[in-house]
């Protein structure tokens, strides 16, 4: 089984290729799923870079050869997407007829096909927007499983129509992506500063908290549809957290049990809590529809009674690596997950009552019935986590 991996954008190519590298440093990459070897002997990804830009792709293809492997498929357009949803999505057929055929024969070098994994954003132009489009297409024409990586932007001051995208891309990934994982730009700068210990994270440090927690989730084979399985139509999208969250130079002195982590996991599922360092005493539980959760260490493989214990926990792997004693990751999909959506919906809704930048929405093809659509299903998304 493989997993064919497409970055997209400038958050999804440096990401990617973060989360490509210590992959490959970390795992056994004679079984890896997400690379091959050549007749030459050298390793490639498996995966595809994409973008309207290009120096996120010659950084990525340098970091990659620096590692060990190499980026065998590239597509790339010039131009940008001036951080418009509407400008990527509607590319040129051409473009887009491209990318597919690259990626197409991508998956025919594989014997067997887990899922397609993108890295995309949810609030530039050419993540959000081609990804989009890129998702649609493919949910149309195959039947391959899409697990999509994405990013909440923080909520106010990144990008002046970061509201606008993001309820957008949210309204195809609901009809196209089988599941969702999503980090939050707000969650991983606390994390920088509280871990490690930088006063003003800039976005290479909040790629590096955020591939922390992806990389335990989703290194294992058979990960991404394990955590397929733990959703529903209703219900696929899922905040990731791993505990301990420690930095690497306080590995050696970390004393956890698996007990004391069990319970923190599960304090942090019932209570909504994304923060392993901000866990309240007294909470109201939230609703909990599917958690995925995988156990590294010796006497991990002992944890998965536990674990099922946790309200609506479907799948439980274990493995032993990753450089440290004991820790679990999980991926929660809840009445939490969403939070940070409904506060963007807000600020949509405001923006388009206000006609705020849609002049450059409708230049480039949509509509005002198209945002009205986008904001209903938003709006019953919400309503099927109970928000």
């Amino acid at each position: 089984m493989s997993v064919v991996s497409v970055q997209i954008g400038q958050y999804g190519n440096q990401l990617g290729s973060l989360f490509l590298q210590n992959h490959f440093c970390n795992e056994n990459t004679e079984n890896s799923i997400y690379f091959r070897k050549t007749k030459a002997g050298k390793w490639v990804s498996r995966g595809i870079l994409l973008d309207t830009e290009p120096k996120p792709i010659e950084t990525a293809v340098k970091v990659a050869r620096k590692t060990g492997f190499n980026y065998p498929a590239i597509v790339r357009r010039f131009g940008g997407s001036s951080n418009n949803w509407a400008l990527g999505y509607n590319c040129d057929a051409e473009f887009l007829h491209d990318t597919i055929d690259v990626l197409r024969k991508q998956c025919e070098k594989c014997n067997s096909i887990e899922s397609l994994l993108f890295f995309a954003s949810l609030a530039g132009g050419t993540g959000s927007g081609l990804g989009s489009h890129l998702v649609e297409e493919i949910c149309d024409i195959w039947t391959c499983p899409i697990v999509v990586q994405s990013i909440l932007p923080f909520a106010s001051g990144e990008i002046a129509t970061q509201s606008l995208n993001t309820i957008l891309t949210f309204n195809s990934l609901f009809e196209c992506a089988d599941a969702v994982i999503l980090a939050d730009n707000g969650l991983a700068s606390d994390l920088a500063r509280r871990i490690h210990r930088v006063e003003l994270p800039t976005y290479s440090d909040l790629n590096t908290v955020i591939c922390s927690g992806i990389n335990r989730s989703l290194a294992l084979r058979r990960s991404t549809s394990s955590l397929i399985q733990c959703t529903t139509h209703a219900h696929k999208f899922f905040h990731e957290f791993h505990v301990p969250h420690l930095a690497q130079k306080a590995l050696q002195f970390d004393s956890s049990t698996w007990n004391g982590l069990s319970s923190q996991v599960e304090r942090m599922v019932v209570s909504g809590t994304k923060n392993p360092f901000v866990i309240p005493r007294n909470y109201d539980q939230v609703s909990v529809f599917g958690n995925f959760c995988v156990g590294y260490g010796q006497g991990s493989e002992n944890i998965g009674e536990t674990l099922k214990g946790i309200h609506n926990t479907r799948s439980i792997m274990s493995e032993y690596s990753w450089g440290t004693e004991k820790s679990i990751s999980c991926c929660s999909s809840s009445s939490s997950t969403l939070i940070p959506l409904k506060r963007q919906l807000d600020v949509a809704e405001s923006m388009f009552l206000n006609s705020a930048y849609l002049h450059h929405y409708y230049s480039h093809g949509l509509c005002e019935e198209i945002f009205n659509s986008a904001f209903c299903n938003i709006e019953y998304l919400l309503g099927l986590y109970d928000l």
